[in-house]
């Protein structure tokens, strides 16, 4: 081998080098943008599902506003009845004394549950597992703004 040949034979060895290493480069790269691609799909779905967990904690509280409504404007008629019968002026109505609302409702459930192997009770923190439908149906119901979520299609 002659002095060109020896000087060409290192300069492709360097470039072969520099070539090996920009490739190790680029694949260590993509390696790290296929593994942040899977990271932000997670968080994209972490992100996606709180969203919807938002929404249904809004609308939950949104069903429970309209029930305290109701019961305010419950509780109104009753004080109105309440003075009424203090000034003499109402008197002899049927009053519902009867069976609370809440312990209804702790009856049905706790049907429910026992018809479900589970015991159920009214404030139970997980009612439905994990059908945000049902738990918002429940809501609805216990906020008198819906038919009982347990009930069989034909009833309602």
């Amino acid at each position: 081998m002659n002095a060109e040949e020896i000087a060409k034979q290192h300069q492709l060895q360097f470039l072969q080098g520099r070539i090996d290493r920009a490739e190790d480069s680029i694949a260590k790269k993509e390696a790290l943008c296929a593994m942040a691609d899977g990271h932000l799909k997670q968080y994209k779905d972490t992100i996606t599902r709180f969203t919807a967990a938002v929404e249904d904690v809004r609308e939950i509280r949104r069903i429970e506003r309209e029930g305290i409504e109701q019961e305010r404007a419950e509780l109104r008629r009753l004080y109105d009845q309440r003075d009424a019968v203090q000034a003499g002026v109402g008197g002899g109505e049927n009053i519902d004394n009867g069976c609370s609302f809440r312990d209804d409702l702790d009856s049905q459930l706790s049907s429910l549950g026992q018809a479900e192997g589970r015991n159920v009770r009214f404030g139970s923190p997980v009612l439905f597992d994990g059908d945000h439908q049902d738990h918002l149906d429940l809501h609805r119901h216990a906020a008198g703004l819906g038919p009982e979520p347990w009930a069989d299609e034909d009833e309602t």
